[in-house]
Protein backbone atom coordinates (compact mmCIF):
# COMPACT_ATOMS: atom_id res chain seq x y z
CA UNK A 1 0.00 0.00 0.00
CA UNK A 2 1.45 3.87 -1.31
CA UNK A 3 0.89 6.42 1.19
CA UNK A 4 -0.40 9.38 -0.90
CA UNK A 5 1.81 12.60 -0.05
CA UNK A 6 0.00 14.86 -2.33
CA UNK A 7 -2.47 16.93 -0.60
CA UNK A 8 -6.03 16.16 -0.98
CA UNK A 9 -8.39 17.74 -3.69
CA UNK A 10 -10.76 17.44 -0.80
CA UNK A 11 -11.68 15.95 2.29
CA UNK A 12 -14.22 15.84 5.34
CA UNK A 13 -14.55 14.04 8.26
CA UNK A 14 -16.75 10.74 8.49
CA UNK A 15 -15.89 10.24 11.85
CA UNK A 16 -13.69 10.51 15.12
CA UNK A 17 -10.92 8.66 13.35
CA UNK A 18 -11.77 8.60 9.49
CA UNK A 19 -11.75 11.13 6.97
CA UNK A 20 -12.35 10.77 3.43
CA UNK A 21 -10.15 12.20 0.73
CA UNK A 22 -10.25 13.00 -3.01
CA UNK A 23 -7.29 13.02 -4.57
CA UNK A 24 -5.96 12.98 -8.31
CA UNK A 25 -3.54 10.46 -9.75
CA UNK A 26 -2.08 8.89 -13.03
CA UNK A 27 -1.89 5.18 -13.15
CA UNK A 28 -0.06 3.79 -16.41
CA UNK A 29 -1.00 6.56 -18.26
CA UNK A 30 -4.76 6.93 -16.57
CA UNK A 31 -5.94 10.17 -15.05
CA UNK A 32 -7.69 9.32 -11.83
CA UNK A 33 -9.94 10.62 -9.26
CA UNK A 34 -9.53 8.39 -6.01
CA UNK A 35 -12.43 8.74 -3.19
CA UNK A 36 -10.94 6.91 -0.61
CA UNK A 37 -11.52 6.95 3.15
CA UNK A 38 -8.51 7.56 5.59
CA UNK A 39 -8.17 6.03 9.17
CA UNK A 40 -5.39 6.69 11.62
CA UNK A 41 -2.94 4.08 12.55
CA UNK A 42 0.30 3.88 14.48
CA UNK A 43 -0.54 3.82 18.07
CA UNK A 44 -0.37 6.92 19.65
CA UNK A 45 1.16 8.94 16.44
CA UNK A 46 -2.23 8.38 15.05
CA UNK A 47 -0.74 8.79 11.34
CA UNK A 48 -3.81 9.17 8.73
CA UNK A 49 -3.25 6.37 6.18
CA UNK A 50 -5.57 4.98 3.10
CA UNK A 51 -7.65 1.88 3.41
CA UNK A 52 -9.18 -0.18 0.98
CA UNK A 53 -12.54 1.64 1.39
CA UNK A 54 -13.13 3.89 -1.63
CA UNK A 55 -13.08 4.17 -5.48
CA UNK A 56 -10.83 5.32 -8.13
CA UNK A 57 -12.32 6.31 -11.58
CA UNK A 58 -11.08 7.57 -14.68
CA UNK A 59 -11.41 11.40 -14.99
CA UNK A 60 -13.36 11.66 -17.51
CA UNK A 61 -15.98 9.33 -16.19
CA UNK A 62 -16.20 11.69 -13.26
CA UNK A 63 -19.34 13.79 -14.89
CA UNK A 64 -21.18 10.06 -14.77
CA UNK A 65 -20.23 9.50 -10.71
CA UNK A 66 -21.64 13.28 -10.29
CA UNK A 67 -24.09 12.56 -11.92
CA UNK A 68 -25.20 8.87 -9.85
CA UNK A 69 -24.31 10.90 -6.53
CA UNK A 70 -26.87 13.81 -7.42
CA UNK A 71 -29.35 10.99 -8.39
CA UNK A 72 -28.60 9.42 -5.29
CA UNK A 73 -29.16 12.55 -3.13
CA UNK A 74 -32.73 13.94 -4.43
CA UNK A 75 -34.00 10.71 -3.74
CA UNK A 76 -33.09 10.63 -0.13
CA UNK A 77 -34.48 14.65 -0.33
CA UNK A 78 -38.07 13.17 -1.69
CA UNK A 79 -37.59 10.73 0.87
Amino acid sequence: MTVETAPPLASFRKNATEEVRVTRSDFKGFDLVDVRVYGEFGGPARVMMPTKKGISVQADQLPKLIAALQTAQAAIANG
